[in-house]
């Protein structure tokens, strides 16, 4: 990928000051900006769960559960049906949302494709005249 400033900075960006960020995750604007609820009520479905699973232990012992990849697919998707069919919140077990649940699901699903089976985290492809341009994305 290049820029008009090289790996300097953002793409287009000019000036005396320039900051060594281009291709870096913006976690801050791009994440926790968009999502500060979601991640909130997120991190409460992981302390109910230490809690619950493993209370005064370890905090990834999640990560160590067989066929994670499937099972916490399996369970994100508990969730969203059981939204459906119970209201938003788990009232027979922790009483947290089930959307909040399903979130939680999915990322040690996610984190569990990176760690253990090699997913590559990736930029997504370049977009021209607000289109994608295939195949250009690329492992970060």
């Amino acid at each position: 990928m290049t820029t008009s400033i090289g790996d300097k900075g953002r793409p287009g960006e000019t000036g005396a000051a320039v900051k060594l960020d281009y291709g870096k995750a913006p976690v801050f604007s791009l994440f926790i900006k968009y999502f500060p609820y979601a991640v909130i009520a997120v991190t409460y479905v992981s302390e109910y769960g230490l809690r619950k699973y493993n209370p005064g232990g370890e905090s990834t012992g999640w990560k160590e559960v067989p066929d994670g990849v499937n099972r916490y697919g399996d369970a994100a998707m508990r969730h969203i049906l059981k939204e459906k069919i119970e209201g938003l919140y788990d009232d027979s077990d922790s009483g947290l949302a089930h959307a909040a649940q399903a979130a939680w699901n999915a990322l040690a699903r996610l984190e569990t494709l990176i760690e253990k089976h090699g997913l590559e985290i990736r930029i997504g492809n370049e977009i021209k005249d607000k289109k994608p341009v295939l195949g250009t994305a690329h492992k970060i």
